[in-house]
C-alpha cells in the first residue's frame, strides 16, 4: 500500500470522539479479600500473594484486554524508541507497577506491593506480591526477580508507567541491599509515561496516569484510594494488622495494572491509524521519532498528520517544515521546494524556508538570480529578529547568510562579465 493510500486509510479510520466515560468499579477486578491470597514459601523466608484471573474478553477503558494481539509488536518501538523490542511478541509483555512506602526512591523507600500483569495461555493474571512486615521483603523481591528473569530469557518485555526512573531502580536498589544480584538494566521496558509525554504533553495539566486514564480511556474510578494515602494505610497495616485497610490498596494496584494494558492498546491503536479518542495529538513529536529510529515513511505519514490536525498557522507551517526536512533528508528535493515555498506563504518571522530555497536554487536547480532573493530574504528576516530580540544569537546565522549572498554575487558578476566577452 503506497503513502497515498495508507493516509487515506488512515483519514477514514481517525474519529475524533470522547470516549464513553466508564466507571471503575470494584471490579478491576472485585473486592477480593487477603483471605484469598496465600502465603509462598521459598528458601529464604515467606512472603504474601495474590492472583486474579481475567477472561481475554474483559474490557477496562473500551479496551477488551484480547485486542492486543490485532495490532503490530513493531509499533512497540516507537513507543519505546528501542529498536530492539521490535521482535518482542505482545502475549509476552508483562505489566508492572509497585507501591511504595513514599514517592523519593532513596534508602528507606520499600515496594512493599508489586503488580505484575502477564497473559497465561487464554487469561490475563494480575499477580501481586505484597511483604506483611520488612523481613519478608528479600523472599518476595527473590520470587518476583525470578520470575521476571524466567519471563525475559523467553523474549517477555517490561511495560510501565515511569518505571524505567522510578519503579526499577527502587527494585534495582532493595535488591542490591539484600546482596541479590540480576540483569534488570538489560531487560527490554516499555515506559508509557515517556511515550504519552510525547503524545499529549501540551494537550493535558498533565501527564499523570490518573489524568491521562480520565481524558484518554475516559474512566473514573469510584471509590479509589488516592495515592498519596497509600503509605500511611501500609504503615497501619504494619502498627495493627488491620487486613481490610489494605484492600483498597490492592484494588488500586490492579487498577493500575489494567490501566497499563488498557493504554497501551490505546497508543498502538494511534500508530495504526485506528483510534485517536478526543485529545489532540502531537503528531510532530511522534514523527520525530519515526525519523531517529530511520522509519521515513511512518515519520511522513505523522508530519502529515500535523498539517492536517493543524490548530493554528504556525503550526502548519512548523509541520510543513518538519514534512520538507524528512523530504530533504530523503533526496527528494523537488517535493521539499514545494514544501518551503508553501511554509513562506503562512507568513511569519522564519529563516530556514528563505534559506533552503536559496541552497536549493543556487545548487540544484542553478538559478542564481532566485538564489540571491531568497538569499537576501534570509538576510533580512535574521537582522530584524536580532533587533527584535536584541540578541547575539543569530549573529552566527547572519555571518553565513552574508557570505552565501557574496558568493552568489560573485558568481553572478562572473556570468555577467563571461557573457560581456562573449559579445
Amino acid at each position: 500500500m503506497n503513502l497515498k493510500d495508507r493516509l487515506a486509510r488512515l483519514d477514514r479510520s481517525l474519529q475524533k470522539v470522547r470516549p464513553d466515560e466508564k466507571s471503575a468499579d470494584k471490579h478491576g477486578g472485585d473486592s477480593r479479600t487477603f483471605q484469598e491470597g496465600r502465603t509462598v514459601e521459598t528458601t529464604g523466608g515467606v512472603f504474601w500473594q495474590m492472583e486474579e484471573q481475567f477472561d481475554l474478553d474483559y474490557s477496562y477503558g473500551g479496551y477488551p484486554i484480547a485486542g492486543l494481539f490485532s495490532l503490530r509488536p513493531q509499533l512497540l518501538v516507537y513507543l519505546a524508541k528501542d529498536t530492539e523490542l521490535s521482535e518482542v511478541q505482545l502475549e509476552k509483555l508483562i505489566f508492572l507497577d509497585t507501591e511504595t512506602t513514599g514517592l523519593s526512591g532513596g534508602i528507606g523507600t520499600f515496594a512493599f506491593l508489586i503488580g505484575l500483569g502477564y497473559f497465561d495461555n487464554d487469561r490475563f493474571v494480575v499477580r501481586q506480591y505484597f511483604m506483611r512486615s520488612f523481613h519478608e521483603e528479600r523472599p518476595m523481591l527473590t520470587a518476583l526477580m525470578e520470575f521476571l528473569e524466567s519471563r525475559m530469557q523467553h523474549g517477555a518485555a517490561l511495560v510501565s508507567f515511569n518505571g524505567k526512573s522510578y519503579d526499577i531502580p527502587l527494585l534495582l536498589n532493595r535488591c542490591v541491599f539484600h546482596r541479590l544480584i540480576y540483569s534488570t538494566p538489560s531487560w527490554p521496558h516499555v515506559d508509557l509515561l515517556h511515550a504519552a509525554r510525547r503524545f499529549w504533553k501540551h494537550a493535558m495539566p498533565d501527564c499523570s496516569l490518573t489524568t491521562i486514564e480520565n481524558q484518554v480511556l475516559g474512566i473514573r474510578r469510584n471509590g479509589d484510594l488516592p495515592s498519596h494515602l497509600i503509605p500511611e494505610r501500609f504503615f497501619r497495616f504494619l502498627r495493627t494488622g488491620d487486613w481490610q485497610s489494605m484492600e483498597p490498596v490492592f484494588l488500586h494496584n490492579r487498577w493500575d495494572i489494567l490501566t497499563l494494558a488498557a493504554l497501551l492498546q490505546g497508543m498502538l491503536y494511534i500508530l495504526e491509524g485506528k483510534r485517536t479518542g478526543h485529545v489532540p495529538i502531537n503528531w510532530a513529536a511522534l514523527g520525530a521519532v519515526c525519523e531517529k529510529l530511520g522509519d521515513f515513511e511512518m515519520g511522513e505519514i505523522m508530519y502529515s498528520y500535523t498539517l492536517r490536525h493543524a490548530r493554528t498557522p504556525q503550526e502548519k507551517k512548523q509541520g510543513l517544515l518538519r514534512l520538507a526536512r524528512l523530504h530533504k533528508k530523503r533526496g527528494q528535493l523537488e517535493y521539499a521546494t514545494r514544501l518551503w515555498e508553501e511554509a513562506l506563504s503562512i507568513g511569519g518571522f522564519s529563516v530556514e524556508p528563505y534559506e533552503e530555497l536559496a541552497k536549493a536554487f543556487e545548487h540544484r536547480i542553478r538559478d542564481l538570480q532566485r538564489a540571491r532573493e531568497y538569499t537576501v530574504r534570509a538576510l533580512e528576516n535574521v537582522k530584524l529578529l536580532e533587533r527584535l530580540r536584541d540578541s547575539h544569537q543569530f549573529r552566527e546565522e547572519r555571518l553565513r547568510l552574508e557570505h552565501r549572498l557574496r558568493r552568489i554575487e560573485r558568481k553572478l558578476g562572473a556570468r555577467k562579465s563571461s557573457r560581456s566577452d562573449g559579445k
